[in-house]
């Protein structure tokens, strides 16, 4: 058996991809706040909010409906970008890019 075909019976449907998405989504806000903690404007609750909005997608993705699992992952991701890319660089003087 070739590698892609072990790869595709790994990967169930594009569920499978948010749901690791979301993992990782979930692991990277406390690690970005860790790591960036000393030299920026970076507040834990901020990373927590994105961290629980994680954690409610991951849920739904399990959920039966498809209407919330596809909802949930539409506001998580743009939570993601209005508090990553908005927020927390205006605050930390990266307001140009």
């Amino acid at each position: 058996m070739s590698f892609k075909s072990k790869l595709l019976l790994l990967i169930q449907n594009d569920n499978t991809i948010y749901q690791l998405l979301l993992i990782g989504l979930f692991i990277a806000s406390p690690s970005l706040h860790y790591l960036c903690f000393y030299n920026s404007f970076d507040p834990l609750w901020l990373c927590a909010a994105n961290s629980g909005l994680c954690l409610i997608a991951l849920y739904f993705s399990f959920y039966p409906g498809n209407f919330y699992a596809i909802a949930s992952r539409y506001i998580t991701v743009v939570a993601f970008l209005v508090i990553n890319n908005c927020l927390l660089l205006s605050k930390n003087g990266f307001g140009q890019v």
